[in-house]
């Protein structure tokens, strides 16, 4: 089993390809980021930061120990009743949100930028596909900013020897 030592053989498509993919997870990064801080300034200012009891039944309790409705003692049971939000409760919809537009647009710009790659191999493989069945094929072109040029030029001189 030959295991490749050399991991980066084309510089310049390699880099790139990995410049773009790091810096959509940069962003994904600054929007998640973005999205905690916006829903926490958003919650904080609102004040939701207790969950409120059922209040009927702060007012059982309040009916069978005879307290009014309006005394310090039921605020204070009306208050330990409450539940505290959780940092998860704050933030699981705007991070759900987020998490969604990032996969979204990570799938829409990873299936753009592997057709660059799988356009032109495909084409290539239908090419030599056609001159193995005997057809004459034209030279191999590739659009202006496919990432293999230079084997669509080699694969040309090689076809040119016979």
């Amino acid at each position: 089993m030959n295991i490749r030592k050399i991991f980066i053989v084309d510089r310049k498509f390699q880099g790139n390809f990995i410049f773009k993919n790091l810096l959509l997870l940069v962003i994904a990064f600054v929007m998640l980021f973005g999205a905690i801080k916006v829903w926490e300034k958003y919650q904080v200012n609102q004040g939701f930061l207790l969950r409120p009891p059922q209040n009927s039944s702060v007012v059982a309790w309040a009916q069978q120990n005879n307290v009014p409705l309006d005394s310090a003692q039921f605020l204070r049971e009306f208050i330990r009743r409450a539940q505290v939000f959780t940092f998860f409760d704050l933030i699981w919809k705007p991070l759900l949100l987020v998490l969604l537009i990032n996969i979204l647009i990570l799938v829409i710009a990873n299936i753009y930028y592997s057709h660059k790659i799988a356009g032109p191999i495909f084409r290539l493989k239908s090419q030599l596909q056609r001159k193995l069945n005997g057809e004459d094929i034209p030279a191999i072109r590739f659009r202006k900013n496919d990432p293999f040029q230079e084997l669509a030029e080699l694969i040309n001189k090689v076809l040119q020897l016979k």
